[in-house]
């Protein structure tokens, strides 16, 4: 996909379409702080993702609202596992049912636990690529500081 050209990079190459380019807005950069409304858990996350990201630029105090709520949900599905462990239940559960023939027969089905650790995991990585936390988006976006260079091999 190529790259999506600034308005001025625009007004170089010229306007084929001649249609109005939309406008760009320039705002200042201010680092975003921890909630206070956040849960014990969800702070855990902030203090841990939130560093690297404002290194990299990739939050804004903009994006604080979005990205509290990204912390809540990878709390939630900490939350959800502990529960899980706790309770001594697995993914799936038994259900007896009757058939037409007034046989009980056994059918397993999904938990709670587990519909709702699935529906959590697909919003958090929906989110995940909101913020270029998945591998695939943080692609040439960062180098470690402390890989050795080839010449030093």
């Amino acid at each position: 996909m190529p790259k999506k050209l600034t308005a001025s990079e625009k007004n170089l190459t010229g306007n084929r379409g001649k249609r109005k380019y939309s406008q760009e807005f320039e705002l200042e950069y201010h680092e975003p702080r921890c909630p206070k409304i956040l849960s014990k858990g969800a702070k855990k996350y902030w203090k841990k993702l939130a560093p690297a990201l404002i290194t990299m630029r990739r939050l804004a105090d903009i994006h604080s609202p979005g990205f509290a709520h990204y912390c809540e949900v990878l709390s939630k599905i900490d939350d959800i596992i502990v529960g899980l462990n706790n309770a001594n239940q697995s993914l799936l559960q038994e259900d007896i049912m009757l058939d037409k023939h007034q046989q009980e027969r056994y059918q397993l089905m999904e938990s709670s636990y587990s519909k709702m650790f699935r529906l959590y995991s697909v919003i958090a990585l929906k989110m995940s690529k909101e913020y270029n936390l998945t591998p695939a988006e943080m692609k040439g976006v960062y180098k470690f500081a402390d890989e050795p260079d080839e010449d030093d091999l």
